[in-house]
């Protein structure tokens, strides 16, 4: 199967999954926590995929994914 990662973000069902970064999307259920980085990074731990980089202009979107979460 050969398509972008913007296509399956459009394909999958908004609640659970937000993207993190150009090259990840990440299900909010599977995040553990998160470290800030220098340079305003953070790097999400997650339960599946050990680490993924959640990058500052992707922050906001993911804040607020996780606030209706909760």
């Amino acid at each position: 199967m050969r398509t972008t990662l913007q296509q399956c973000e459009a394909d999958l069902d908004r609640a659970p999954f937000v993207r993190v970064h150009r090259s990840a999307i990440v299900n909010l259920d599977a995040v553990v926590d998160r470290r800030r980085l220098p340079g305003g990074d953070f790097r999400l731990r997650t339960r599946h995929c050990g680490e993924l980089l959640l990058s500052r202009t992707r922050r906001r979107a993911f804040d607020a994914a996780l606030a209706r979460r909760r």
